[in-house]
């Protein structure tokens, strides 16, 4: 029988694996997961003059394909991971903002452009913050991709991760 909680050596991260036979404790399973007590997560711009710290359960972690993210980036696509406000910092520096739709606000740093986060005015309890900013982004793995229905033509999906056209589904 396999222990339901043991460290994993992926990306440094702590997983949950319940075996067949240990089925039977799924309530215990989502305490243990409440009670986890996550490593921080630190990052900043490419010149360092803004920099955050992100604490608590990230979710939501999805390579976003919509024509937005991708003016705002640069980038083909941008990694996303969310994390509830109370739980984002600045710790050094203050990024410029930009309301890139009537709904959503997105950050970088005003000296050297590093596209930093997303947040949309009806979630005012959660921001995203782009992986490629983050220190160490292989410690989260990504989940999905969303808004495929815009990816660029030439980008071959291979990785078998789920693939929504818009949003993900919220089950």
């Amino acid at each position: 029988m396999l222990d339901p909680l043991f460290p994993s050596p992926l990306h440094g991260r702590l997983h949950i694996f319940v075996s067949e036979k240990a089925s039977g404790i799924g309530e215990d399973i989502n305490l243990i997961r409440e009670m986890l007590i996550v490593k921080p997560i630190e990052g900043g711009c490419l010149c360092g003059a803004v920099r955050y710290r992100a604490s608590g359960q990230p979710y939501g972690i999805t390579h976003c394909h919509c024509r937005t993210c991708r003016r705002a980036s640069g980038a083909p696509f941008v990694t996303w991971a969310g994390f509830d406000t109370d739980k984002f910092t600045l710790i050094k520096g203050e990024p410029t903002s930009y309301a890139s739709s009537a709904n959503v606000v997105r950050s970088f740093c005003g000296k050297c452009g590093t596209a930093l986060t997303y947040q949309r005015a009806d979630l005012t309890g959660s921001i995203d913050v782009t992986l490629g900013s983050m220190d160490d982004p292989e410690t989260l793995t990504p989940e999905d991709h969303t808004w495929t229905e815009s990816q660029l033509s030439w980008i071959s999906l291979g990785d078998q991760l789920p693939v929504y056209p818009r949003e993900r589904k919220v089950e």
